[in-house]
């Protein structure tokens, strides 16, 4: 079986300078994000690039989708960051990688509303309607991922959802999910 192979950290233990990565990813990053999530977003590709070396490649080798995709040749990665974490994804086989933070001032009523069926959540607790909410969204993200989609071009109608739920040292719940086309692979840090 090929395998994934991830990184998940905070933000705050980046350790890398911006100005070593290459000026379509400086340039990519910057359209997209402003501030902190700019920040965020350049880790992400520092984290990557720490993560190619380790298969002999390197960040310089990233191109991207008309869509935003990042790519390499002959290989497959991913990215995602909430809040004060990033992680990224290397392998030989296509997939997509999530995570979320749960938020507690998030209104995840109207998300879901707009992103799934409403009544998923009708008869459930507040526990019960977090869960499945996050639960739902980052396979959701991480399948848009893995097929290069836009998240609203996707349906409502998710699979039997899979995801790996992290309690780290400050007790923040961390929702992970690696989706490809075989299953869901996850994995305990």
């Amino acid at each position: 079986m090929k395998k994934i192979f991830f990184i998940l950290q905070r933000v705050e233990e980046c350790k890398y300078s911006f100005d070593r990565l290459p000026q379509n990813i400086l340039k990519h990053c910057s359209e997209l994000y402003k501030d902190n999530k700019l920040t965020t977003s350049l880790f992400a590709y520092s984290l990557l690039d720490e993560l190619l070396n380790k298969f002999d490649r390197s960040v310089n080798e990233v191109y991207f989708s008309n869509n935003g995709k990042p790519l390499i040749e002959n290989g497959y990665i991913s990215i995602s960051h909430s809040d004060n974490y990033v992680s990224v994804s290397y392998s030989k086989i296509n997939h997509g990688i999530d995570i979320e933070i749960k938020n507690k001032n998030r209104d995840i009523n109207r998300i879901f509303r707009k992103y799934f069926k409403d009544s998923y959540l009708e008869d459930d607790s507040k526990s019960e309607k977090e869960e499945k909410f996050y639960s739902l969204w980052v396979e959701k993200e991480a399948n848009v991922k893995l097929n290069d989609l836009n998240v609203l071009s996707t349906n409502n109608n998710v699979s039997d959802f899979k995801y790996l739920n992290i309690f780290n040292e400050d007790e923040t719940d961390i929702y992970l999910c690696i989706v490809n086309d075989e299953e869901c692979e996850y994995i305990r840090l």
